[in-house]
């Protein structure tokens, strides 16, 4: 794939097999384009996510003997996870963003129960927190990547965010 603007090069010869430049491909889990657009991937993983929540709907939602914080534990470990895999690398723009948080709140009040005509607020929703809150942190509020030192010389260095 070649990335950027302009037109692509000629097709790479290995071994007497062509290869050809493509616009977008699937690289562990993740849809790389040739723009840098994450929207395809976005919509994709919103996709993944509402049929899991969906496929939930008889064992788990439905039942009103399961609690609530249960059924946010499990809506956070397997639809959340699905939905937000790599997003920490995705640059959201405030469409982008607002997607991912409609997609948050459509799920919860499916999860809940709570019904259109029954004019419950985003804040009133059960679940929620009472803050506006961002499902993907922007690039720039999770600050730099910094390498800290290690304990001993036979642990392996790791990373952390800066200001956490």
């Amino acid at each position: 794939m070649h990335i950027g603007e302009g037109p692509d090069p000629e097709p790479l010869i290995f071994n007497l097999c062509t290869v050809n430049f493509v616009s977008s491909f699937k690289y562990l889990g993740s849809t790389i384009t040739k723009t840098g657009d994450v929207r395809p991937e976005i919509n994709q993983r919103r996709a993944q996510a509402w049929a899991i929540l969906q496929s939930l709907w008889e064992p788990l939602w439905r039942h009103r003997h399961i609690t609530q914080q249960t059924k946010r534990c499990v809506y956070h470990s397997s639809v959340m996870s699905v939905l937000l895999y790599s997003s920490e690398t995705w640059a959201l723009n405030s469409t982008l963003e607002a997607r991912l948080n409609g997609f948050d709140r459509r799920a919860l009040r499916r999860i809940t129960g709570t019904r259109w005509h029954e004019r419950v607020s985003n804040k009133e929703l059960p679940g929620v927190d009472q803050s506006t809150h961002c499902l993907v942190p922007r690039s720039d509020e999770r600050g730099p990547l910094v390498r800290t030192c290690p304990l001993s010389s036979t642990r392996a260095p790791h990373l952390s965010h800066a200001g956490l």
